[in-house]
């Protein structure tokens, strides 16, 4: 930056307590879809930020195509993938995906090997290869051994194509 050009600051930063930012209103109606665009946090290499939603009905009809944002997901750290099963609500105000969650099929498995911070299941996604997880992905920040039973959802890295827990 020159002398005269500071780079921006911020002052009086303070935190907001959970759910002080209001929930924006939704229809009561829970719709069935599947992701048919992840975000781009989940696929850095796609144009759009948004993800997208399509809902079908039990006969598979179509009956919308709706966006969602990172501030629609109910759990946050969820990755959600193309093709990935959701229930989720429509924002009264626009024509946008609130409320989002995963039907994600759950698997279960056995902790075969912990090394630190880094762990595979007894669980070959591909012949020969156990699927890894790392311990920030462990709820509720338990530390697993050997031989726990856990159950876990399958994700894929979009660049590299591997598998983890």
């Amino acid at each position: 930056y020159p002398l005269c050009a500071l780079p921006p600051t911020t002052e009086g930063v303070k935190p907001l307590g959970k759910g002080s930012i209001p929930k924006l209103p939704c229809k009561d109606e829970v719709l069935n879809g599947k992701v048919t665009r992840p975000l781009r946090s989940v696929n850095p290499d796609q144009a759009d930020y948004c993800g997208l939603i399509v809902a079908k009905s039990d006969d598979g009809t179509i009956l919308g195509e709706y966006e969602f944002r990172i501030a629609s997901l109910l759990n946050k750290k969820e990755l959600l993938q193309e093709g990935d099963p959701v229930n989720f609500q429509v924002s009264q105000a626009e024509n946008f995906a609130l409320n989002v969650k995963s039907n994600k099929q759950k698997l279960r498995s056995h902790v075969e090997a912990v090394k630190g911070q880094f762990g595979f299941l007894s669980y070959e996604q591909e012949e020969g290869k156990k699927l890894f997880f790392h311990m920030s992905e462990v709820e509720g920040g338990e530390i697993l051994q050997v031989g726990d039973e856990v159950e876990f959802v399958v994700v894929t890295n979009q660049r590299t194509r591997k598998h983890s827990a």
